[in-house]
C-alpha cells in the first residue's frame, strides 16, 4: 500500500486557519452545554440537547486529530469515522427538522406534519430498541442464547424502557408488536421527504450531505473501494473534512434554535455559531482550490 503523500504548503496554512475557529466553536458549546438542565425534557428536546453534545465533542475530537494530521497522515481515517458517526446524526436531525418546519399549527392535534413530527421524533428515539430486538433474535438463531435467557433479555429491555413499550404481556414470538412507537424512516424515505421542500433545505445541500454520509461509509466497513479511497492525494482528503465540518457547524447552529426556543440562558448563541460559520467559509472554504469538485455551501 502506498504511504499517503503529505499535506502541501497551501494546505498546512488552511489548517492553522480552521483550527482556531473550531476550537471558539467548541469553546461556545461546551459553555451552551455546561448549562443544561438536568429536569425532565420533551423528547424533541432531549434529542437536540444530545446532537448539541456530540456535535461539539466530535467538532473537538477532529479538530485534535488535526494536529497530528500533517506528520501522520493516517489520521485521516480516525477523522473519517468521527465524519461518518455526525453525519448519521445529521441526516435524521435535518429530517426532522423539515418535518418541524411544516407544522401549520404546533397545537393542533390533527396537523399532519405535528402527527408526523410526533410519531418520527419518538420513532428516533425508540430505533435502538428495535435493532436491539433483532440482536436478540439473531443471537437465539446462533444458539447463543437458550430461550430462557432471549426472554429474560426481552423482559429487562421492556422493564429498563418501559414508557416506549405497551402495557401488555411480552410477545415472546413476535417482541416488535410490544414497541409503543413506528419503526423509523430509512434513509431514502427521509432524502426523498426533504426534497420535496427546497424552499425548507437546498436539495444541493441534502444530496451533498447524503454522498459524504455514503463515501465515509466506505471508512467504517472495508471493502474494495477502502484502500484506494484513503490514498488519494492528501490535499483532496482534507478538502473533504474541511466540507463536512461545514455541515457540523450548521447542525450545531439548527439544534442551538431549538433549544434557545425552551432555554432562557441561550440568547446570542445561534447568531454567534452562524458567525463563526460565515468566518470559516470566508476564511478557507472559498478560498480553497481542491483537485475534486467542491460541494456548494449551505
Amino acid at each position: 500500500m502506498e504511504f499517503i503523500q503529505l499535506l502541501s504548503d497551501e494546505y498546512k496554512v488552511k489548517l492553522g486557519q480552521l483550527r482556531p475557529i473550531i476550537s471558539d466553536i467548541v469553546k461556545l458549546g461546551i459553555k451552551v452545554e455546561q448549562q443544561f438542565p438536568d429536569s425532565h425534557q420533551s423528547e424533541l428536546i432531549f434529542i437536540r440537547m444530545n446532537l448539541f453534545s456530540r456535535f461539539i465533542h466530535r467538532l473537538k475530537c477532529i479538530n485534535y486529530l488535526l494536529v497530528f494530521i500533517e506528520s501522520d497522515p493516517t489520521m485521516e481515517d480516525n477523522i473519517g469515522l468521527i465524519i461518518r458517526a455526525g453525519l448519521a446524526d445529521l441526516i435524521p436531525m435535518l429530517y426532522l427538522d423539515v418535518v418541524h418546519s411544516n407544522i401549520k399549527n404546533i397545537n393542533d392535534d390533527n396537523d399532519e406534519n405535528n402527527i408526523l413530527h410526533a410519531e418520527q421524533t419518538r420513532a428516533f428515539l425508540c430505533d435502538h430498541i428495535y435493532s436491539l430486538m433483532s440482536f436478540f433474535k439473531d443471537y437465539k438463531s446462533a444458539g447463543e442464547y437458550s430461550d430462557d435467557q432471549y426472554r429474560m433479555m426481552l423482559d429487562k429491555l421492556k422493564s429498563d424502557h418501559s414508557p416506549y413499550f405497551y402495557e401488555t404481556p411480552m410477545d415472546y414470538k413476535n417482541p416488535k408488536a410490544n414497541v409503543d412507537a413506528k419503526r423509523f424512516v430509512k434513509n431514502a424515505e427521509m432524502i426523498a421527504y426533504m426534497r420535496q421542500y427546497p424552499q425548507v433545505l437546498d436539495n444541493k445541500i441534502i444530496h451533498q450531505i447524503y454522498e459524504m454520509y455514503s463515501y465515509y461509509s466506505k471508512y467504517e466497513h472495508f471493502g474494495i473501494f477502502t484502500n484506494g479511497m484513503q490514498n488519494m492525494e492528501m490535499d483532496t482528503l482534507i478538502f473533504r473534512i474541511l466540507s463536512c465540518i461545514r455541515f457540523f457547524i450548521y447542525g450545531i447552529y439548527l439544534c442551538c434554535i431549538h433549544l434557545m426556543q425552551n432555554f432562557s440562558y441561550i440568547t446570542n448563541e445561534p447568531t454567534t455559531f452562524l458567525a463563526l460559520r460565515d468566518k470559516y467559509d470566508k476564511n478557507l472554504y472559498m478560498e480553497l482550490k481542491p483537485t475534486s469538485k467542491s460541494p456548494a455551501s449551505i
